[in-house]
C-alpha cells in the first residue's frame, strides 16, 4: 500500500455517473483506512503506511447535488394502510395484517416522523416523559429531544402536533396495553438478569430539568440518560399511573396492573422496552414489501429518513405561504400595520430557513437551504407552494 500509487488511481479515475461516484470512493477509503487501522493494532502491520493527513487527501470533494426524496399524500396514505396496518387497496384487513401484533404502534411511529420531522434514531428512542404535558386548547405544546439521542448533540425543543397527540392518545386506548402485557415475562427476564433501568419517581415532569429516581443509581436527569440506557428504561405503575391522569393521555396508562413493569417508551417493543432503529428500518422493509406485492411495481418505496424530508418540505413550503401572505396583508393595510404591536412584527418577519433548520436540528443552514432550492425546482410539478398535507392527513384520520 502506497500513498502515491493511490493518489494516482485516484486522478485516474473519471468520478461521473460513467466512472466512481465521490461518495462511493471515499467510502472505500474509509473501509480501506478501517482494514489499515485494524491490521496496525493486532500487530499485522509492525508500523502505519500512512498518516491520518495522507488517508485525509485520498478523499475528493462531493459536490454532487442530492435532491430528498419526499412522499406525496396518495404514497404514504398506501403505505401506511397497506405496508404497516396489513389492509389491502379497500380498506379491509388482509391475511398479514390479522396476524400483524404492533399495527397501530407502527403507524403511529410513521405519523410522528412525518409530522415532526425527527430523525429515525432519535425517534426511537424517545420516551413519554420527554413528550409535554398537554394543554388540550393549543394546535402543539412544546417537549424536548435531548441531546444524547440527537445527530451532533443538537438537543432541540419538539413541537408535538395535536393532531398526532390525539392519535398517541388512541394508541394508548387500545394496543398499547396489550403491548406491554405481552412484553412482561421478557421484561421479568431482563429484570431478573439486571439489564433494566427501573424509573421509580420523576421530578419536574415536562421540563427540560426533568429528574428520574432510578433504582440503584439515585436522582438522574432525563436528558443526560445515554441510548443504551434509555433503550433499557422502565417504570413502575405509580409513575405510568400519574402520566395516565394527564390531560391528552390514554386511559389504560390508569389501569396498569401493580406487579408491572413498564416501558416507558413512547414506542415499546413486545420483546424489550424499546424498539431499536435497526428493527425500524426492517418494519419498513417489511411494509414496502406488502405494498410491492399489493400494487406491483408501481409502488414508491418509503424509508424513514424520507418521511423527515417530507416534513421539512412540507413545513418550508407552509412559512413560505405565511410569509407571502403577510406580505400581502400588510401592503394592503399600511396603515393598520404601522399600528401593529412588535410580536405580529417579529412573526411577519420571522425567516422560514431558521425556523426549519431549527425544527430539524440541522447542524449547517446550508444542509437546510438544500430543501429551499429544491422547491424552486419542483414547485410547479410536485409541491405547489403552501401546500402542505401532514396536519390534514393527521387530522382527517388518514383516510
Amino acid at each position: 500500500m502506497d500513498l502515491d500509487v493511490l493518489l494516482e488511481y485516484r486522478d485516474d479515475v473519471r468520478f461521473e455517473h460513467s466512472g466512481i461516484a465521490p461518495s462511493t470512493w471515499n467510502g472505500d477509503v474509509a473501509a480501506l483506512q478501517l482494514f489499515h487501522d485494524s491490521a496496525v493494532g493486532a500487530g499485522i502491520i509492525k508500523s502505519p503506511l500512512m498518516t491520518a493527513r495522507d488517508w485525509q487527501r485520498l478523499r475528493v470533494a462531493d459536490r454532487s447535488v442530492r435532491w430528498p426524496r419526499v412522499v406525496e399524500a396518495e404514497d404514504y396514505g398506501r403505505f401506511r394502510a397497506v405496508g404497516l396496518q396489513g389492509l389491502d387497496g379497500h380498506g379491509r384487513m388482509t391475511e398479514a395484517g390479522l396476524a400483524m401484533r404492533t399495527p397501530v404502534r407502527d403507524a403511529l411511529y410513521a405519523d410522528f416522523l412525518v409530522s415532526h420531522g425527527c430523525r429515525r434514531a432519535e425517534a426511537s428512542h424517545l420516551t413519554l416523559l420527554d413528550l409535554p404535558a398537554r394543554v388540550p386548547s393549543r394546535a402543539f405544546n412544546t417537549g424536548f429531544l435531548p441531546p444524547e439521542i440527537c445527530k451532533w448533540g443538537s438537543g432541540r425543543e419538539l413541537e408535538e402536533s395535536a393532531a398526532w397527540a390525539s392519535r398517541l392518545a388512541v394508541y394508548q386506548e387500545t394496543e398499547w396495553f396489550l403491548t406491554v402485557e405481552i412484553a412482561q415475562s421478557a421484561l421479568r427476564r431482563l429484570s431478573s438478569a439486571g439489564d433494566l433501568v427501573v424509573v421509580t419517581d420523576v421530578a419536574r415532569r415536562g421540563q427540560r430539568d426533568c429528574g428520574v429516581l432510578v433504582k440503584g443509581l439515585g436522582w438522574r436527569r432525563l436528558a443526560t440518560l445515554s441510548k443504551r440506557q434509555r433503550t433499557r428504561l422502565v417504570a413502575t405503575p405509580d409513575i405510568i399511573r400519574r402520566l395516565g391522569a394527564e390531560p391528552g393521555a390514554g386511559r389504560t396508562l390508569s389501569m396498569v396492573r401493580d406487579d408491572w413493569l413498564i416501558p416507558l417508551a413512547a414506542f415499546p417493543g413486545t420483546r424489550t422496552p424499546m424498539v431499536g432503529p435497526e428493527a425500524w428500518s426492517m418494519t419498513f422493509r417489511e411494509a414496502n414489501a406488502r405494498v410491492a406485492a399489493c400494487q406491483g411495481r408501481e409502488s414508491r418505496r418509503v424509508t424513514p429518513h424520507m418521511l423527515r424530508h417530507t416534513f421539512a418540505v412540507n413545513t418550508l413550503s407552509d412559512l413560505l405561504r405565511q410569509v407571502a401572505d403577510a406580505d400581502r396583508a400588510y401592503l394592503l393595510n399600511l396603515d393598520e400595520a404601522r399600528r401593529t404591536d412588535t410580536a405580529m412584527l417579529r412573526r411577519r418577519y420571522q425567516n422560514p430557513l431558521l425556523r426549519v433548520q431549527r425544527l430539524l436540528g440541522h447542524k449547517n443552514l446550508e444542509t437546510t437551504l438544500l430543501y429551499l432550492q429544491y422547491l424552486v425546482q419542483e414547485s410547479q410539478a410536485a409541491i405547489p407552494q403552501g401546500d402542505s398535507w401532514i396536519e390534514h392527513f393527521l387530522g382527517e384520520g388518514g383516510e
